[in-house]
């Protein structure tokens, strides 16, 4: 069942930017076609369809980019980060997301339902 979306990525994107302390721009853009999709499909994907609570959603988004600000050598977490936006992308060939896609396509799709409201 495809649903409306009312929100654009944009939102989504200022949302992470506005109540996180720690993001990476170029991951939250590469989950961008995932996450707009997952707003109107979003069933399927088991580790992120239980997450109804936006808080707790994004708290977890900001823990795992706080995973690249540990990491102290420029280039290795440059390596890392880009590790991440390639596996999304191949994932998104595969009409499917990694962790970060199916996380931020989560957070999108609750910001939608809020949205309506």
């Amino acid at each position: 069942m495809k649903r409306e979306v009312i929100i654009t990525y944009n939102d989504v994107r200022e949302y992470i930017k506005n109540n996180t302390k720690y993001s990476v721009d170029s991951i939250i853009d590469v989950v961008e076609p995932f996450s707009m999709y997952y707003i109107q499909h979003p069933v399927g994907f088991a580790e992120t369809d239980n997450y109804n609570d936006i808080v707790k959603l994004t708290k977890e988004i900001e823990e795992s980019f706080f995973g690249f600000e540990l990491e102290p050598d420029g280039r290795v977490r440059r390596g890392l980060i880009n590790t991440d936006i390639k596996r999304e992308q191949q994932r998104w060939k595969e009409r499917n997301a990694g962790f970060f896609g199916r996380h931020i396509g989560r957070l999108a799709y609750l910001l939608n339902e809020e949205a309506k409201k």
